[in-house]
C-alpha cells in the first residue's frame, strides 16, 4: 500500500468511528431530560438535595442528585429541558455511580410559581 493509500485509510477510519460515535454506537445515550422546580431531601453519604427529572415536562418524575448532571447547576424554582449525553463510565469511582451524565445543552430555562 502506498503512504498515500493508508493516509486515506486512517482518514476515512477515523470517520467511521466519530460516525459511529455521534450516533450513540459503543453505548452512549443522547437525550433529552426535564428537571423539576422543587427539590427534596435525600440521602447519599450524607444529607443532600435531590431534584426531580422526567423524560417529558408531564413526567413521570424520579429523583437525581443535584450534582448527578456534569456542567448543570441546579436553581429550584424553575422547570428545566436540557439535552444530556449519558453513558457507563468503565472507571468508575468507588463511592460514585457507574453512570455518567454530561450536560450538552440547556435547551429551556423557565420560572415556575
Amino acid at each position: 500500500m502506498t503512504r498515500r493509500g493508508s493516509r486515506l485509510g486512517l482518514i476515512v477510519g477515523a470517520l467511521a468511528l466519530s460516525s459511529a460515535c455521534a450516533q450513540g454506537i459503543g453505548g452512549d445515550d443522547e437525550r433529552t431530560v426535564f428537571i423539576g422546580p422543587q427539590p427534596i431531601s435525600c440521602m447519599a453519604m450524607m444529607p443532600t438535595q435531590c431534584m426531580p427529572q422526567a423524560p417529558t415536562a408531564q413526567g413521570p418524575w424520579s429523583y437525581m442528585f443535584v450534582w448527578a448532571i456534569e456542567g448543570f447547576e441546579y436553581q429550584p424554582g424553575f422547570l428545566y429541558e436540557l439535552r444530556i449525553r449519558e453513558f457507563e463510565d468503565p472507571k468508575p469511582p468507588a463511592d460514585g455511580p457507574s453512570t455518567r451524565r454530561v450536560l450538552i445543552r440547556l435547551v429551556s430555562k423557565t420560572p415556575v410559581g
